[in-house]
């Protein structure tokens, strides 16, 4: 310091000592302005600059992809910029102030180039942080791709020529931090969204109006790759059926009553010997007649795809498209039947999800016990999840909740919620009314 002390020993001296330091700063704001930049960049947009005609854009292009040197380079400006601005600043806004600090007459015990030192290091430290930090990382991040392709030049120079330090410190860094398992590589710098993140995100463009569809649609497409058929299957006490034994008379008595297009057909036992299709037995109806009517309704069973229980939707509906059938039976581990899942569920699952409370005292009326935990609105299926984490269904939490069969009658507080049942059968509940409550403990009434 004291070679900047020389060289800043009279009114014109500081004045090339302060130009410097404007000068390290810019340099430093400069990298910041490039690596906020190159971390803000979307995907897509990289993408599409990578496949564009523009110099400018591939050269972006090219520093998002190497991040590892461009934020090295960036950050070893970063360091170089701000000790030099300190280093050469300091003593010349010392002398700036010494003078004025002097004449104010501060007590013997005070030393006036020891104030003027302080005020220089905080006045010099505020600049630096100001426009060299926070200015350019707020307009990176709202214009990231505009502020790259105006830096891009200058940055390739930088990265140029702190190539070889870059390249030896990234090594250095590597080395360091392989012992404890961590990739300092580019996903240290650019991380691709999480579904949580996603969801995040999908709330948070929802709640600011730029959403042109239902966000609740959008939840859904996001994470139907993590649902199962388990998630969305008829469980196999609710699959409305017909059994090989019933006659032509029963099988048409239970499709005016189902109003169904597709009918499992089970066999003896948990055998399920696969589906009859309304209009094949619509089509061959005439010629059911007489004796052979009985027999004849067998002839029109469809094969029924089956698909493990923990088989994605994905793969699901790759099965069912490649079968032509539009349903699957799902079966556990061990072969044995869990339920059924068709197209039209899946589809409707996905772009018309239920309308479930959400704020307000509105009750959803009516909702089919049977209904999945991932179906639900996210923070009712968090708080009815949290009474059992095994329960997959609203039946599952109600029936761990009271500890017993849920009956007709039975009114639960669970999370914020009121959980009214009003239709069950001598196993399970049937229908559920819920609606958000104000009280936050968990709690449950009993009628």
């Amino acid at each position: 310091m004291t070679g900047v002390e020389g060289i800043a020993t009279g009114p014109l001296s500081v004045v090339p000592a302060l130009v410097a330091v404007l000068v390290l700063i810019a340099i430093n704001g400069l990298c910041v302005f490039n690596e906020f930049a190159l971390v803000a960049m979307p995907p897509t947009r990289v993408a599409a600059l990578e496949d564009g005609r523009t110099r400018l854009g591939r050269i972006v292009a090219k520093q998002v992809h190497d991040l590892d040197n461009y934020i090295a380079a960036d950050q070893l400006g970063i360091t170089i910029t701000s000790i030099a601005a300190g280093w050469i600043g300091q003593p010349a806004v010392s002398q700036l102030l010494s003078g004025p600090i002097g004449a104010l007459g501060l007590p013997e015990a005070i030393s006036a180039a020891l104030v003027a030192g302080i005020l220089a290091f905080a006045l010099i430290t505020a600049t630096q942080m100001i426009f060299g930090e926070l200015v350019p990382k707020s307009i990176s991040l709202r214009h990231a791709e505009r502020v790259a392709h105006i830096i891009a030049l200058p940055i390739e120079v930088m990265a140029f020529i702190l190539r070889p330090l870059t390249v030896a410190m990234n090594g250095i860094g590597r080395f360091i931090l392989r012992p404890f398992g961590i990739d300092a590589g580019m996903a240290s710098h650019h991380q691709a969204l999480g579904i949580e993140e996603l969801s995040g995100a999908v709330s948070s463009s929802a709640a600011a109006g730029l959403l042109q569809v239902n966000p609740s649609t959008v939840h859904n497409a996001i994470r139907f790759r993590e649902l199962t058929a388990r998630d969305v299957m008829v469980p196999r006490p609710r699959v409305v059926g017909v059994h090989a034994d019933d006659s032509l008379d029963e099988v048409l008595a239970a499709a005016r009553a189902a109003r169904h297009v597709r009918y499992p057909v089970f066999g003896d036992g948990d055998e399920v010997l696969g589906h009859l299709h309304l209009a094949d037995l619509a089509g061959r109806l005439t010629q059911l007649q007489g004796p052979d009517a009985e027999a004849g309704w067998r002839e029109l069973v469809r094969p029924l795809v089956a698909v493990p229980e923990n088989a994605s939707l994905e793969s699901v509906l790759a099965q069912l498209r490649g079968s032509g059938q539009q349903m699957a039976l799902v079966v556990d581990e061990f072969g044995s039947s869990e339920g059924v899942v068709n197209v039209s569920d899946l589809l409707r699952g996905l772009v018309s999800p239920p309308e479930l409370p959400t704020t307000g005292p509105r009750p959803t009326v009516g909702l089919d016990a049977g209904t999945h935990l991932r179906s639900l609105d996210e923070d009712l299926a968090k708080a009815l999840g949290a009474v059992d984490p095994q329960a997959d269904t609203l039946n599952g939490v109600l029936a761990a909740a009271l500890g017993r069969v849920p009956r007709a009658g039975d009114d639960l507080t669970i999370g914020g919620y009121r959980v009214q049942i009003t239709k069950a059968s001598d196993v399970r509940a049937l229908e559920v009314d819920i609606s958000r409550v104000d009280a936050a403990a968990d709690r449950r009434a009993l009628r």
